[in-house]
């Protein structure tokens, strides 16, 4: 893993994304990924980092204690190896604005684990409208295609038509009449 992954430099690096949907548009290695390029213990390390972070910006009565802090990271990084660093980023800074709700001067393990089982809920319903609207485009271009391609057949036909009935017509002129 990188050495220059810090919980604050992440932060920064996804400070525009506050979206699953804008999560998944952008490149960001997954957890899974980091795991394979680096160790389990260290990418462990790392949202441990962004968990301390969480809680030292909460500045609350009962922050999360260390083992709860160990037990969090360990959970979500074998829970939720395939979320990004960009979505690790949102929850985050979600849970600093108040989005998960308020913390009653309180933070548990069970609170913080519901972010990140909320927040893949979200990324799961924001891939799927957006796997629906790629097919959905799709199938309008391949619709318009061959609507396009029937157009393009039609006017063949008619050239053709018009070739051979101005043809036929000609053949008409050239015969002579058994009559004559």
């Amino acid at each position: 893993m990188p050495a220059k992954l810090t919980a604050k430099g992440i932060e920064r690096a996804y400070k525009g994304i506050g979206s699953p949907a804008q999560a998944i548009e952008i490149e960001s290695v997954t957890l899974a990924a980091l795991i394979r390029t680096s160790t389990q213990p260290q990418v462990e390390a790392l949202v441990m980092d962004m968990l301390i972070r969480l809680n030292d910006l909460l500045n609350l009565k009962r922050p999360l204690t260390e083992a709860a802090i160990e037990a969090i990271a360990d959970e979500v990084v074998n829970t939720h190896y395939n979320l990004t660093l960009a979505d690790i980023s949102v929850i985050m800074r979600r849970a600093l604005s108040g989005y998960y709700g308020e913390f009653y001067e309180s933070i548990n393990m069970p609170k913080v684990l519901g972010w990140f089982n909320q927040y893949f809920d979200e990324r799961c319903e924001a891939y799927e409208a957006k796997h629906y609207r790629e097919k959905h485009n799709y199938n309008i271009r391949a619709e318009r295609s061959y609507n396009n391609f029937q157009d393009e057949i039609q006017k063949h036909k008619q050239a053709a038509a018009a070739y051979l009935s101005g043809q036929f017509n000609k053949d008409l002129n050239n015969i002579e009449s058994p009559l004559k």
